[in-house]
């Protein structure tokens, strides 16, 4: 700062440091398998392997209504349509960044999903256990303990199970399912494996 008086003298203060300029994120990141892509659905599972520099907060918007907060992601599209994913970086100073994937175009008729866990603690999120998909037409949806016995069981598409056996909470544990399934198309799928319920 140089400082003048009315008589044209002058004074200058020289103060290092005074400002700091962090600098700003730059959001980036690639796909596994890459898009472009016209993928049937049975294929619908993608990798995100984040590039990101200068971030230390991370949200991937899947542009299905659902999103992800982790440093890299894996996403499944659970219905036909086109996406485009949509990352945005966000600095230690809040600024932010985004960085968008090219159109992801899924096709063809939906195989049912079913995830690996659930934690049904009322808080909006992953509550129940249950198939995910479109065009089916009827389920046999069973759900064993450890021991054999079945504390879950539907046959409507729309249903899950919340956790709970004889109006009693079940404790944390592994739990094994199987699925019968028949497509809209008169495709049939059984689909057999474990589940981990997390309180």
């Amino acid at each position: 700062m140089i400082a003048y008086n009315t008589s044209g003298c002058s004074d200058t203060l020289i103060q290092s440091s005074a400002v700091t300029v962090l600098p700003s994120p730059t959001a980036f990141f690639n796909m596994d398998p890459p898009a472009p892509g016209n993928l049937p659905y049975t294929d619908n599972l993608f990798n995100f392997i984040n590039s990101s520099a200068n971030a230390t907060n991370y949200i991937w918007n899947f542009g299905d209504n659902t999103s992800d907060t982790s440093f890299n992601s894996t996403h499944r599209f659970t219905e036909t349509g086109s996406y485009y994913v949509i990352l945005t970086a966000i600095g230690s100073n809040g600024c932010t960044d985004t960085a968008q994937s090219s159109l992801i175009v899924i096709e063809g008729e939906p195989k049912p999903w079913i995830p690996s866990a659930f934690t049904p603690n009322n808080d909006g999120t992953n509550d129940y256990f249950k198939i995910y998909g479109i065009a089916i037409a009827t389920i046999d949806f069973r759900v064993y303990d450890r021991w054999g016995e079945m504390v879950f069981q539907t046959n409507d598409a729309t249903l899950g199970w919340d956790g709970n056996f004889h109006n009693h909470f079940s404790s944390t544990d592994v739990y094994v399912y199987v699925a019968k399934i028949k497509m809209l198309s008169g495709k049939k799928y059984i689909l057999k494996g474990d589940v981990t319920l997390f309180r």
